[in-house]
């Protein structure tokens, strides 16, 4: 009998260098990048409660994202008149970690009844400074400010019962937390933290992405080059064919684009407790997030179209 075999798995080591490539990346890199981007954040945000002391690890010169918790939040809306500032021993000026951000939100506010509030971080990106003795190892501050956002109900110190029954009130939470700064050397900081594993694995998988996006583009090509030979040597395909070929790659490139969102799914899943809006994540991360599945969905759709284009050639099997 008959059996259609497309010809560049058959015949192509550029079928064999994608599947290796993919494996690698399936394997190693998404796996490797989940773990190190969970290790970076966790060693570079860190989230103040109230009443409870922060004590947290950096190095001279390096970038942490430092912030506060609050509790009930509607709509996620925040304000902070003058911000938040860290005062440290040692240092002259109270350094700005937070800054000021006006109230965005009215008398009244579009939610659902059954909306309790969001727990929300206030984060800001803090440069530990450079000038600091190298002598110090440990540095002790306040992290200061105030907050306001609007919570649910009506407001608990107000006298007045009447208003409408499904109310919000303006709270203002008082930060004043003390924060710990244990010191490392920088080059040990950034092995410990994460961040060069992290870097390792971000730019690793951005280079296979890439080569398997190229690996593609040429599948493809010879892809085209073989259908030009061969619509030369025979009668132009019917009507009919040419519609069920163009079908195939159309349903085909919807069904590899969804695989490739689904990768994307997975990993902002993984990162879910960290995620953008209620519980900010370093900016590589964030960019890593996007930027990876982007490329894996683009080679899975290249690599699709490669394959539908690709004319069969007839081989006998026993």
């Amino acid at each position: 009998m008959l059996l259609s075999i497309p010809s560049f798995a058959k015949n192509h080591a550029v079928f064999s260098l994608a599947l290796l490539d993919f494996l690698l990346l399936l394997l190693l890199g998404i796996p490797g990048y989940i773990i190190t981007s969970h290790s970076y954040a966790s060693h570079t945000v860190f989230v103040a409660h109230k009443d409870k002391p922060l004590t947290l690890t950096a190095a001279q010169g390096t970038n942490v994202l430092l912030g506060f918790q609050i509790d009930g939040s509607l709509n996620n809306y925040w304000a902070s008149p003058n911000g938040l500032t860290l005062t440290l021993d040692g240092v002259n000026q109270p350094l700005m970690v937070v800054e000021p951000k006006e109230r965005d939100w009215n008398d009244s506010i579009h939610t659902t009844l059954s909306d309790p509030g969001n727990s929300l971080d206030v984060v800001g990106a803090l440069t530990i400074p450079s000038s600091i003795s190298d002598s110090q190892h440990t540095l002790k501050g306040t992290l200061s400010g105030s907050i306001d956002y609007p919570a649910p109900g009506r407001d608990p110190n107000s006298s007045d019962s009447s208003g409408p029954l499904f109310a919000f009130h303006n709270k203002t939470m008082d930060v004043n937390v003390p924060v710990q700064i244990q010191l490392e050397s920088q080059g040990s900081f950034l092995w410990a933290s994460g961040y060069l594993p992290f870097q390792i694995f971000y730019w690793a998988d951005i280079a296979l992405c890439s080569g398997l996006i190229l690996l593609a583009i040429v599948a493809l090509m010879r892809a085209l080059a073989a259908r030009s030979r061969t619509s030369t040597q025979r009668p132009t395909a019917g009507t009919a064919s040419r519609m069920k070929e163009a079908i195939q790659m159309v349903l085909g490139a919807i069904v590899i684009s969804a695989i490739g969102f689904f990768i994307f799914f997975l990993i902002i899943e993984n990162l879910g407790e960290k995620s953008d809006l209620l519980h900010p994540i370093p900016g590589e991360i964030s960019t890593g997030n996007l930027l990876l599945p982007l490329l894996i969905t683009i080679a899975c759709v290249v690599g699709l179209v490669a394959v539908l284009a690709q004319p069969d050639k007839k081989v006998k099997t026993s």
